[in-house]
C-alpha cells in the first residue's frame, strides 16, 4: 500500500469518526453528562 492510499484511508476513517461523534454526544446528554465533562473528556480521546 503506497502513501497516497494510506493517507486516503486515514482521511476516510477520520471523516467517519467525526460524523459519528454527534450521535455519541446526544447519547451522553441523555445519560446526564454535562457539557463541561464532555469537553474535558474529549481531550483524552
Amino acid at each position: 500500500m503506497n502513501n497516497f492510499s494510506k493517507g486516503a484511508l486515514y482521511a476516510i476513517i477520520s471523516a467517519m469518526g467525526f460524523g459519528i461523534m454527534p450521535i455519541f454526544t446526544v447519547k451522553a446528554y441523555t445519560y446526564g453528562v454535562t457539557l463541561y465533562t464532555l469537553l474535558f473528556l474529549s481531550d483524552f480521546f
